[in-house]
């Protein structure tokens, strides 16, 4: 399995730290499984109960399979049927930001 990472959520990671180390932990580990439970119901097939959440020291990450890449991403031969991104997005659209 590989870990789906993107410059948002290395952003958004560090947002989390600049908060406080304990609670960016539990933060990242509640948003790392909605983004999990998100990308499962737009996931074709059985790619999304492949996905999981894997915890790192404060940090968390998607996991999901090596094949996930060119079902977002789409192949040669194949369109692309994207499922991580637009539940990364649906996450954030819920999130308020904090002033």
């Amino acid at each position: 399995m590989s870990r789906a990472t993107t410059p948002d959520t290395a952003r958004l990671t560090a947002r989390l730290h600049a908060v406080g180390v304990a609670g960016a932990g539990r933060a990242a580990d509640d948003l790392a499984e909605e983004i999990r439970a998100a990308a499962a119901g737009l996931a074709p097939g059985r790619l999304g109960a492949a996905l999981d959440v894997a915890r790192d020291g404060d940090g968390a990450s998607v996991i999901a399979p090596g094949f996930a890449r060119f079902v977002e991403f789409g192949t040669r031969v194949m369109p692309a049927r994207p499922f991580l991104r637009p539940a990364i997005d649906q996450v954030r659209a819920g999130l308020v930001p904090r002033r």
